[in-house]
């Protein structure tokens, strides 16, 4: 996921669009990308990340409004990360785009995290799914608008992944 978000952020900076990324780990890749890249790249992070990763999340978009900058679009890697922003998001009108790579839809959850992952993607102005499968799936778990939900297949780095010559 964390590679998809690189990629991504790269390819929107190359077009020439203004952004910030925000990363939960601050690993090698990533401070490689804070020094190189000229767009700010934030760790969003805080104790107990699985319980408070919404709260977090929130807190790190509320700071960049707080800033005067104001992001046309969110790109939220994963339906937990997006479901803290959405409100803030939406007073803000700041489109909101969530990536859902499978499991969240395909897996059994309790019922009131199947709701939070409906109401989530529902919120969201796009859902990019990486399958066809996963996006079939979300229009059907979920009760979304089929012309809401759009495939986006991963993708591979061609510089860093190729065959082996003999």
């Amino acid at each position: 996921i964390g590679q998809w978000a690189i990629g991504v952020a790269q390819s929107i900076h190359r077009m020439g669009y203004p952004l910030h990324l925000l990363t939960r780990y601050m690993n090698p890749e990533a401070e490689m990308l804070q020094n190189r890249e000229p767009y700010p790249v934030i760790q969003v992070h805080g104790k107990r990340w699985s319980q408070f990763r919404s709260f977090y999340t929130y807190r790190a978009i509320k700071n960049i409004y707080k800033k005067g900058i104001k992001p046309d679009i969110v790109i939220a890697t994963t339906w937990n990360i997006a479901r803290g922003i959405t409100s803030i998001l939406k007073k803000n009108k700041t489109k909101l785009v969530i990536v859902v790579h499978g499991l969240e839809v395909t897996r059994a959850m309790p019922w009131l995290k199947t709701r939070w992952l409906q109401q989530t993607l529902n919120a969201a102005d796009a859902v990019i799914a990486v399958s066809n499968f996963t996006r079939d799936r979300v229009i059907e778990r979920c009760n979304i608008n089929p012309s809401k939900v759009h495939f986006l297949p991963n993708g591979v780095d061609p510089q860093r992944f190729y065959p082996r010559s003999n």
